[in-house]
């Protein structure tokens, strides 16, 4: 169990911005072993991808740029598609993510950018 939370962590839920290490910052949350069940994991990531996008800000406002950063990408992708405005996409209850193929994923990049207002 313990290396399997250290690669969900280190490359999914909470990854570096180099990407080949898992934070030390992060192995508290390996001891957990038999009761990852219970913890929530979804403020997990979210709390680490909101850390790194405020030390990717502090770099870019002191040096005037910013090489990379780290966090959960996978979040930002469900994120945004679930709060774009397309159509057929426009969902009036939650959730309004739906697994979407290739084809699909296309459209909706090619009507994002021809569609003005699409973000909501």
């Amino acid at each position: 169990m313990k290396a399997f939370l250290i690669v969900m962590l280190g490359l999914l839920l909470c990854p570096t911005m180099n990407g080949q290490s898992m934070a030390t910052a992060l192995l508290p949350a390996v001891s957990l072993g038999a009761a990852a069940r219970d913890f929530d994991w979804c403020s997990c990531a979210h709390g680490w991808l909101m850390t790194c996008v405020r030390d990717f800000r502090k770099k870019l406002e002191s040096k005037g740029y910013a090489a990379g950063g780290g966090g959960c990408v996978l979040f930002l992708q469900i994120f945004y598609l679930d709060h774009i405005a397309l159509p057929p996409l426009s969902w009036g209850h939650m959730p309004r993510l739906e697994t979407l193929d290739v084809a699909t994923g296309n459209d909706i990049l090619w009507l994002e950018g021809t569609t003005s207002n699409c973000w909501k």
